[in-house]
């Protein structure tokens, strides 16, 4: 088998290797179109190379399949974070507009409280 100029390492999971790498640096930075053209690459590279060649391929090709479910898994658990945020951003904003309908509607800007049988007013 061919082990290539890095460290003994065959050319086929160098290859599987550097993807690996690229992917966990680019997750990192959170550069998501660089994330989404290295993906495009890694599966067009996949898709050209078949099925691997060797148990050292197949062992490589297991990490990267890893760190890529890996990668996956954080994005969505983001994804997650931001709707429920978003969520609780646009719940405030829907009562302060409701706030602010009520105040330029005109109304009676005082509210009246009942306590103990007395109705005491609040308010401008």
């Amino acid at each position: 088998m061919n082990t290539g100029k890095s460290g003994g390492m065959p050319p086929e999971v160098r290859c599987w290797k550097q993807f690996q790498q690229a992917l966990e640096k680019t997750a990192k930075s959170g550069d998501l179109d660089m994330l989404r053209n290295i993906n495009r690459k890694m599966i067009a590279a996949l898709t050209q190379r078949g099925a691997p060649r060797s148990t050292l391929e197949q062992q490589a090709r297991a990490e990267l399949a890893a760190c890529h479910r890996g990668i996956i898994n954080a994005l969505n658990q983001k994804k997650t974070e931001l709707a429920n945020t978003m969520a609780t951003f646009r719940n405030q904003q829907d009562g302060l507009s409701a706030y602010q309908m009520t105040a330029l509607s005109g109304g009676d800007s005082t509210i009246d409280i009942a306590f103990e049988g007395k109705t005491q007013q609040h308010g401008n």
